[in-house]
């Protein structure tokens, strides 16, 4: 191949335009370096062992710099380490480069250039000398080389895609679904002539009765929409809790295992294994390649199709679609396919129960746990138990800390999510009158519905627990319903410690107990903090317009607004401004030194009367008018999330709550020792007089001490306070009512004269949220609605144009260039840098 006419041509090359790193055809070793000729390419087949980068460059160049006399002194120039291995040496003279700027690893300098396709050095200019050499020959013609992509490209991504999408209908839909019929299976084989008298029989919910009972006109009950979506989400629901149940045993487990030890002799082999593959490189290349496509995916590589073959095997692997994969998935349903037929009748409901409460008493009697109430006791405790429990202690441990997982996590959160419907009715959402009819309209989707509520509920107590009350109270203050404890628990490691001390001095039944002691107060709480506010909004709402009688709310509220059909007198928008035009422009001829104020008028009256035209346009086509009702609810919900984030709603609250909590704490029940850690105070207060746009510099809690309750830490020399529970529960129910009439006494005032003008649950929510933060700064409030407005804006043309950016990245790749990366990938192709051969080059 020719030499480059200049260093900026070749510098300025893409990743595209590679022909020069392409491995000659037509001989067994294929050897091509840029910017050498044939005379010396020649040279190169005679002198293989030229091409062996470990120390022979090393060597050749060692004596041109006086840093290679002092090993300590070398260091490589992209990683900064001097480090020396012979699969990792520091080599020099891969371009014009001399001195300690010169020296650099062998795989740093090849990760460097063909991570980004960089083709020169960008200190000296020099254009790298790239070798690839292959043991096999790229097609020639061009039939060749479209036989070469079907086979080598196509085929094999096509596989792996078809495979993909074959392990995701079989995991993601046929599973769930075998197991949804399953549950639902009274709704798909009893007979339409025998579903009348066998409803009763088989179903006492409603929902499931109207589905057995089926459309008078006689058509199959299993093409109801609602029946395959409540199919699914069974089947979705239990497929994910046996999955992460699995997952958390599998962490369980390794959490008791010597994992480092174990770690450190696995690392072992694998060089062991290294070694023993460098002597035998030539004899074991097709069993590594074999060991290579079964270890699964790795780091993600630099070329197009290595990135492909790398994004489908990730898949693929996460996904589970493999062939060792069937193994779990026949498990899963060899256990919730009975599981789920049992539950759907009486007495496999009873059967179920029965079991479970024997499990939970027989685990009482025959492994009792004694509690250890010191927190820091425990915590040590637990950890000297753990290198000595045998598997029924783990076991046992574990089903402990799953029954603490669903009775907190999914029972308590749905919980959670009835009783935020039961607050909001009868105002905002009706609720059932009694209890058997809850029983009968309640579904699985509305469950689902009922968790999802409650998750997000139990997420903001979480957040306001760490932002507002763990900056106020001292490191383990408990009150009654919130903790001021900082979980810092990002480590795995962590966070399984922390389940361990937490669950091996109990078990399951004392864990139910704890639930009904915590759920009835939360839950008690909860209905008091959102059914209040809203009682209280319209008993005064009541109270301003008693006047009326055709004034009073007939609850619960509509979500939106009613359509009403008006027809204007006029016809059209044109009809309101035809008649004007004519006038205005004759005064205007008229009278020169009026034109200014005339043409005022004449841009008011026009804008005026097209307005109005527009509004009763609306009104004529109610479907448009419900999309920009709509619009302008989407709009200004989401204006008013980005508010949320933008306003320092933190800083506000506790600056009020820092005087109040004082106040209560000083003066009301005299706690204030037990309540407050000085320096902590101290550095609140300090970052009260900021901005409040960084986060409070507080001490990070270790492990232990986060057990610690606060009593067990008073400050030296402070008495244990008298009465503590009881002074406590008043504190916290000060805390609560204060702190409640606060965040409620704003919005409280604004949509109370709001509902005499927008009678509607969702437009007053999403209006008076808006005039709050409106009020409160306007600037603020612009720009979070800007912020929406852009983030709309490039949400929607990105997504409109991201297909064109992915064509046009395709423009950039050459025939040439995928022939290389797929011979590259699946003949391992090696490529590097070579010695820098561009003065002879010159020269010549």
């Amino acid at each position: 191949m020719s030499c480059p006419t200049s260093q900026g041509e070749e510098a300025s090359k893409e990743a595209g335009d590679n022909t020069r790193m392409l491995p000659s055809t037509g001989q067994e070793r294929n050897t091509e370096h840029s910017g050498v000729s044939q005379d010396e390419e020649e040279e190169e087949e005679q002198q293989p062992q030229r091409h062996e980068p470990a120390a022979s460059i090393l060597h050749e160049d060692a004596h041109e710099t006086p840093d290679a006399d002092h090993d300590g002194e070398m260091e490589c120039w992209i990683c900064r380490s001097g480090g020396v291995t012979t699969q990792n040496p520091l080599i020099t003279s891969v371009c014009k480069c001399r001195g300690s700027v010169g020296w650099v690893h062998r795989e740093c300098i090849d990760a460097w250039v063909f991570s980004r396709r960089r083709a020169s050095c960008p200190s000296c200019g020099a254009t790298y000398n790239i070798l690839a050499i292959s043991d096999v020959s790229l097609p020639q013609t061009f039939f060749e080389q479209l036989c070469f992509f079907f086979w080598d490209l196509i085929l094999p991504l096509s596989a792996k895609a078809l495979a993909l999408l074959l392990g995701i209908a079989l995991n993601g839909f046929v599973v769930p679904c075998i197991i949804g019929v399953t549950f639902y299976h009274k709704c798909f084989f009893v007979n339409n002539g025998d579903a009348a008298t066998r409803t009763s029989e088989y179903s006492s919910n409603s929902s499931e009765t109207a589905l057995l009972q089926g459309p008078e006109d006689g058509a199959s009950t299993f093409l109801d929409v609602w029946l395959w979506i409540n199919v699914m989400a069974y089947g979705w629901i239990c497929v994910t809790l046996w999955r992460c149940t699995k997952t958390g045993w599998c962490q369980w487990r390794a959490f008791f295992e010597d994992t480092d030890a174990m770690f450190a002799t696995a690392t072992e082999e694998v060089h062991e294994e290294e070694e023993d593959d460098d002597e035998e490189e030539d004899e074991d290349e097709d069993e590594e390649d074999d060991e290579d496509e079964e270890e699964g995916p790795r780091l993600q590589p630099n070329t197009v199709v290595g990135t492909l073959h790398w994004i489908l095997d990730w898949s693929l692997e996460r996904t589970g679609s493999s062939q060792k994969m069937l193994r779990p998935r026949i498990l899963e349903l060899g256990t919730l396919v009975p599981l789920s037929f049992l539950v759907n009748f009486s007495l496999g409901k009873l059967l179920l129960c029965l079991i479970l409460v024997l499990g939970l008493v027989l685990r009482r009697l025959l492994y009792p746990r004694k509690r250890i109430h010191d927190p820091t006791r425990r915590f040590a405790e637990a950890q000297e138990r753990k290198t000595g429990a045998t598997e029924i202690d783990i076991a046992l441990w574990f089903i402990t800390y799953l029954s603490e997982l669903v009775l907190f996590s999914i029972l308590m959160t749905t919980c959670g999510g009835i009783v935020v419907h039961f607050a909001l009715s009868p105002y905002f959402l009706t609720f059932p009158a009694s209890l058997s009819a809850f029983a009968g309209e309640l579904t699985l989707t509305r469950l689902l519905a009922y968790w999802l509520v409650g998750s997000f509920c139990s997420m903001i107590l979480l957040h306001v627990e760490t932002a507002i009350i763990v900056p106020l109270f001292a490191p383990g203050v408990e009150l009654y319903f919130v903790r001021s404890v900082d979980l810092n628990l990002e480590d795995d490691t962590a966070y399984w410690k922390f389940v361990l001390a937490q669950v091996f001095d109990t078990d399951p039944l004392g864990v139910s107990l704890d639930f009904i002691r915590f759920c009835c107060i939360e839950m008690t709480l909860l209905y008091v903090f959102l059914a209040t506010p809203i009682y209280v909004m319209f008993a005064a709402h009541e109270v301003m317009i008693k006047d009326g009688a055709n004034s009073t709310l007939t609850p619960p509220l509509a979500p939106g607004f009613p359509v009403i059909m008006v027809t204007p007198a006029v016809d059209g928008i044109s009809a309101w401004l035809e008649s004007y035009l004519a006038p205005e422009k004759s005064r205007l001829l008229e009278s020169y030194y009026q034109f200014f104020f005339f043409l005022i008028e004449l841009l008011g009256s026009c804008f005026a009367r097209f307005s109005l035209g527009v509004i009763l346009w609306f009104t004529r086509n109610p479907y448009w008018l419900r999309c920009v009702a709509n619009t302008l609810i989407v709009f200004g919900t989401g204006t008013a999330i980005v508010c949320v984030r933008l306003f320092p709603i933190k800083h506000m609250q506790l600056k009020v709550l820092r005087h109040v909590v004082m106040f209560i704490g000083r003066h009301v029940v005299h706690l204030e020792d037990y309540l407050f850690d000085k320096e902590r105070l101290s550095l609140l207060d300090s970052w009260l007089r900021g901005d409040g746009q960084s986060d409070i510099p507080l001490p990070e809690a270790r492990l232990p001490s986060v057990f610690r309750r606060r009593e067990w830490a008073l400050p030296p020399g402070t008495a244990h306070p008298k009465y503590l529970k009881l002074r406590v529960a008043l504190f916290s129910f000060l805390f609560f009512v204060t702190s409640s009439a606060l965040f409620w006494i704003i919005p409280m005032a604004v949509m109370t004269p709001l509902l005499t003008v927008l009678p509607y649950s969702v437009p007053l929510l999403c209006l008076s949220a808006n005039i709050v933060f409106f009020v409160f700064n306007p600037k603020m409030y612009f720009t979070a609605a800007a912020e929406f407005m852009l983030l709309c804006i490039i949400f929607v043309i990105g997504v409109l144009l991201q297909p064109l950016f992915f064509c046009a990245s395709l423009r950039n790749i050459s025939r040439l260039q995928l022939i290389q990366e797929t011979m590259e990938y699946y003949h391992k192709l090696r490529r590097t840098v070579g010695v820098y051969n561009g003065e002879a080059m010159e020269a010549a």
